[in-house]
């Protein structure tokens, strides 16, 4: 199958959607599929091999440039994995040509205009974006919640295929004790982990002032913020005790992960997902709310705890009982975590992407929620 993806990046570990073409289209090469990728950015007509796809710069003028390239090279089906008017450009090729595309789903774009200081249009925008979804063969989004939200604001031919996880990289073994000497930490300290962006949105302070009440009671506990974002500076200030990583590289994150012995995720915002599934993969149980993605992967004493959406109140008990708990106690639920990165490899998503693709391409409705992937409370 003949496949063209549209999306931002090509540079692999420079944030946006590298991992569109990293994972899926490179997964989808490694199944023999051909696969070219239109990469957004500066430039025009330079191309390479990314992976086992051809990667091309869209340049300027997406719209005239895929025109062309796909009438001398048609492909089957075309996967928009970016916003803005380049996106709009790749839409309108494939509709020109009369090819099946799909249409990766960007949460919130009229609510994202409206932030912008033009809440008049907030509105129209996002019957414009419900109208783009419709012309295309599917959506794709992160969770089964997701799935159920825009079905009910009317969207159709909804799919999720979410994220993966490598869990050879993300692994237990990655463990190093230097490193958590370098925190300050002994032995025997449980250290909890926020992974994602430093933003105000995602709650930082709850697991902050949570771990500070402990540790004022004398529980040995530390906390580990990783990543860089725009509340970061403010985090130091007020809370210097923590301990913050800032900017890390891909293995540095992979140890850090293994280096820590829980996952505090206190957002209420979160939809991707891919730090939920590092940590797990990692041999960390999650500690977070029950919404979004976190309810499509975390089963509650199974894999990890979750409290009941927007009680911060409950959320820091929570946290506080999972930190008092001995190695012992916490130990299947750590098992359980890694269990269930385990069946959500990229070689999972990857086949549920190539069936969505396949079914797109071929005119049919895809599947809506795909069942999450947890283990059974009675795994062993």
């Amino acid at each position: 199958m003949r496949v063209a993806i549209v999306t931002e990046t090509h540079l692999p570990d420079v944030g946006g959607r590298s991992w569109v073409l990293e994972k899926l289209g490179g997964g989808l090469a490694g199944l023999g599929h051909d696969v070219r990728v239109w990469s957004g950015g500066a430039g025009c007509g330079a191309e390479e091999r990314v992976g086992g796809c051809l990667v091309r710069r869209m340049g300027m003028n997406p719209w005239g440039r895929l025109v062309g390239a796909w009438r001398e090279e048609r492909p089957e089906v075309v996967y928009v994995a970016m916003g803005g008017w380049r996106g709009m450009g790749a839409v309108a090729a494939a509709r020109c040509l009369r090819i099946p595309f799909g249409m990766e789903y960007r949460e919130g774009f009229g609510e994202r205009v409206a932030r912008g200081g033009l809440g008049w249009l907030g509105r129209p925008a996002g019957r414009v974006q419900h109208w783009v979804h419709g012309l295309g063969a599917f959506s794709v989004v992160a969770s089964r919640g997701e799935v159920e939200t825009l079905e009910k604001g009317g969207y159709g031919r909804v799919v999720r295929v979410g994220s993966g996880v490598d869990c050879d990289w993300f692994h237990p073994d990655h463990r190093d004790e230097a490193m958590r000497r370098t925190w300050g930490v002994s032995p025997w300290l449980t250290v909890g982990l926020m992974g994602g962006g430093v933003v105000r949105e995602g709650n930082v302070p709850l697991v902050l002032e949570a771990v500070k009440g402990l540790q004022s009671r004398g529980v040995r506990v530390q906390a580990v913020v990783a990543g860089e974002g725009p509340f970061l500076e403010e985090c130091r200030e007020r809370w210097p005790w923590a301990v913050y990583t800032g900017r890390m590289d891909r293995r540095r994150l992979a140890v850090t992960a293994a280096s820590c012995d829980l996952l505090a995720l206190p957002s209420m915002t979160e939809t991707g997902g891919r730090e939920i599934l590092e940590g797990m993969a990692s041999g960390l149980p999650v500690v977070a709310f029950d919404s979004g993605v976190v309810r499509e992967h975390v089963v509650h004493g199974v894999n990890g705890w979750v409290e009941t959406p927007g009680s911060d109140a409950g959320y820091a008990r929570l946290l506080g009982r999972v930190v008092q708990m001995s190695e012992e106690q916490r130990l299947p639920v750590c098992r359980g975590a890694r269990r269930t990165a385990l069946g959500l490899t990229w070689e999972v998503v990857v086949g549920r992407f190539e069936a969505v693709l396949r079914r797109g391409a071929a005119g049919e409705w895809p599947e809506g929620a795909i069942p999450p992937t947890v283990p059974s409370p009675s795994a062993t």
